[in-house]
């Protein structure tokens, strides 16, 4: 009888999980690996904060005379008012333009001009813009503009908004010379720019349109353009 010859046992089956795969040994020879069932999360990847939203500023322009009625009104029950509640938000770049309904024209190297309330509006407008040109900073000259609109003339604005100014002298010589004819020629020019559409002093523009209801509620206005992050002192008008 032919000796039988003895086989290996056959190799023994796992059950392999679902998520187990074959890798190749270094003997060319297929494994398999089992993975965990619950193999551990990916790293988490940095999430990408959108860097702060960059605060708006409302720019406002005020084409104006120093002697309107109007003007005046609006000045000190409106300007003044919200520049003094909002200013230190930094949320408003604010321009003033003293001019009006005046006209200048060039006499060779100066200007003669004539305002709608006569003379003494012209030098009043000439000491606003020397004021502006001089000084610059809006912490400074809105509040001396404020004081000197509606003055009767320049002796009493001088008197009443710049005794003791240290720039009174400097002021002085501005607003009866060149210089300040000649801004005064240059505050028309921006004021000419409007077109003929410009038929109302004060003439208010917020952010390059012309807003007729910040003639009776400027702050209001003012607030409603601030965007987030929105000052205290503009939650009353949410």
């Amino acid at each position: 009888m032919p000796h039988r010859q003895r086989l290996p046992p056959p190799p023994i089956f796992k059950k392999f999980r679902q998520n187990s795969k074959f890798e190749e040994n270094e003997n060319n020879q297929m494994t398999f690996k089992e993975e965990p069932d619950n193999p551990p999360p990916p790293p988490l990847m940095p999430v990408a904060v959108p860097p702060p939203k960059k605060a708006n500023v409302v720019q406002v322009t005020i084409y104006m005379e120093a002697q309107c009625p109007d003007t005046t009104g609006f000045i000190r029950r409106q300007l003044l008012p919200s520049w003094s509640r909002l200013s230190s938000t930094r949320r408003l770049n604010v321009t003033l333009v003293p001019f009006g309904k005046a006209s200048c024209v060039a006499e060779e190297d100066d200007y003669k001009c004539d305002c709608q309330h006569g003379k003494d509006e012209c030098e009043l407008n000439q000491l606003m813009n020397c004021a502006i040109e001089h000084l610059p900073d809006p912490e400074s000259h809105i509040p001396l503009i404020g004081c000197v609109q509606g003055k009767d003339n320049l002796i009493a604005a001088f008197r009443s908004c710049l005794n003791g100014h240290s720039s009174s002298d400097l002021l002085w010589t501005c607003s009866i010379g060149k210089l300040g004819r000649r801004l005064h020629a240059l505050a028309g020019n921006k004021t000419i720019s409007i077109g003929d559409s410009f038929n109302f002093v004060p003439w208010v523009v917020l952010d390059g349109q012309r807003e007729n209801d910040a003639f009776y509620a400027l702050e209001e206005n003012l607030c409603k353009r601030i965007q987030e992050p929105i000052p205290k002192q503009c939650l009353k008008f949410l």
